[in-house]
């Protein structure tokens, strides 16, 4: 699909494959949240009594107070959308942090690489409620290649415990954040499709920090973990929270403006197709060389299982974005 603008001030035509560019930022999210869970790995294992994650999320959530007000002095159109708008874009928020918080769960005790793959079932979750909700219809082909996808996610799901015991906590959990972050997805795209994206930004964040303010005021250990956190002695610690929290809300904002251009479920095909790539290729990168930030499971037949779930998940991605 081609999309022309005209740029009157300047006097310019300019063409742009919209595919291109909703696909292009479809990608960029998952490559800089792939980042991310690494760090949030990092954290969790290596200052357990510093970053738990109860006081990861509550931090998380508490970030976009510092730059909220921000927007809100430049912007002041902020309070012309509905406040039934405002209600929808804010549990927009508050469902994204959930999913945040089931997914450092299982960050927990399981790899990255392990369990970053199971978020190929937000896409179904993404489907079903964007036909309901937002009348999206993907072609046959585009059907196909998101099953084929999440045949990958259940491929990567075969690893099992050395005891034989399939590893069913950090499954429940993801499934959990997948649903988590389709609602999210759908209730932002709902309301943000008639309005600013800005505006609808900045509500769906106000969701965010009201969630982090109740984890702080309601629940003491999670309270006293953020505290921790922000009053840490080890200065790194603060720094690396600050440098995520930001890059964050930044791969958000991206991704929740892809959404804008294209179907919720192909978006999140695209996301949560690459992500896998991006951790398995950094947590490779950094077992081999920098060991002692992370260690992931680099045998022989980990690895050939891994390349072989990215390798039908890139069969899939060729298959929606060919159409």
């Amino acid at each position: 699909m081609r999309r022309f603008l005209f740029a009157g001030q300047y006097g310019l035509w300019m063409c742009y494959d919209l595919n291109m560019v909703w696909f292009i930022l479809a990608a960029t999210a998952p490559l800089i949240w792939s980042f991310l869970n690494h760090a949030d790995k990092y954290l969790v294992s290596k200052f357990p009594s510093i970053s738990g994650v109860g006081g990861l999320i509550t931090f998380s959530s508490l970030f976009p107070v510092l730059f909220l007000p921000v927007i809100l002095f430049f912007d002041h159109t902020l309070f012309t959308v509905p406040s039934g708008d405002r209600i929808i874009l804010a549990l927009s928020g508050v469902a994204i942090t959930l999913g945040n918080f089931f997914a450092m769960k299982a960050l927990e005790k399981d790899d990255p690489s392990y369990v970053v793959p199971f978020w190929q079932l937000s896409p179904v979750f993404a489907y079903i409620l964007g036909y309901f909700f937002l009348g999206e219809i993907l072609s046959r082909q585009q059907i196909l290649g998101g099953i084929i996808i999440i045949a990958g996610a259940a491929v990567l799901s075969l690893e099992f415990e050395r005891d034989f015991r399939p590893k069913f906590r950090p499954v429940l959990l993801m499934t959990l954040s997948s649903l988590c972050f389709a609602i999210s997805d759908t209730l932002f795209k709902k309301i943000g499709a008639d309005t600013s994206f800005i505006s609808s930004f900045f509500w769906n964040q106000i969701g965010v920090a009201a969630f982090g303010l109740a984890f702080f005021l309601c629940v003491r250990r999670y309270r006293e973990d953020a505290l921790r956190i922000i009053l840490t002695k080890h200065k790194s610690i603060l720094g690396i929270n600050i440098a995520t929290e930001l890059l964050l809300v930044i791969a958000n904002a991206i991704n929740y403006f892809a959404m804008l251009l294209a179907p919720i479920s192909l978006v999140l095909l695209v996301n949560y197709s690459f992500q896998p790539l991006f951790v398995f290729t950094l947590g490779l990168v950094l077992s081999l060389y920098f060991p002692h930030i992370l260690t992931e499971k680099i045998a022989r037949g980990h690895l050939a299982q891994k390349l072989l779930c990215i390798a039908i998940m890139g069969v899939g991605i060729y298959m929606i974005y060919n159409v």
